[in-house]
């Protein structure tokens, strides 16, 4: 049997919710780090998230959740969509769980 290899894409931009998601990147963003971290974000034109066990200050995780579920539920309200603002609604309860987890392990 000669079996043909397909490729499946695989990243974010692939996400069918991506839409939902995607939005303009804002003019300035802060981020802080030492000289190596920078000359890695510029290179590689990514931010990468740790481990939350490794993270020192848990404020900016607990506002960034905060801010994402609050920007799912009003554009869920006026999506006109059931299923995306089902699943917008999901998603933003299901990050409860990230900040429980913090809440354990400060």
């Amino acid at each position: 049997m000669n079996e043909e290899s397909v490729a499946v894409p695989i990243g974010y931009q692939y996400l069918p919710s991506l839409s939902l998601f995607a939005c303009e990147p804002p003019e300035l963003l802060y981020h802080y780090t030492d000289c190596d971290g920078a000359n890695g974000i510029v290179t590689s034109k990514s931010i990468r998230l740790t481990a939350l066990r490794y993270l020192n200050d848990t404020s900016e995780l607990r506002l960034a959740i905060k801010l994402f579920q609050d920007v799912a539920s009003k554009t869920a309200e006026n999506l006109g969509d059931k299923e995306k603002s089902d699943f917008l609604k999901r998603a933003g309860q299901q990050l409860d769980s990230f900040t429980e987890t913090i809440a354990l392990s400060t």
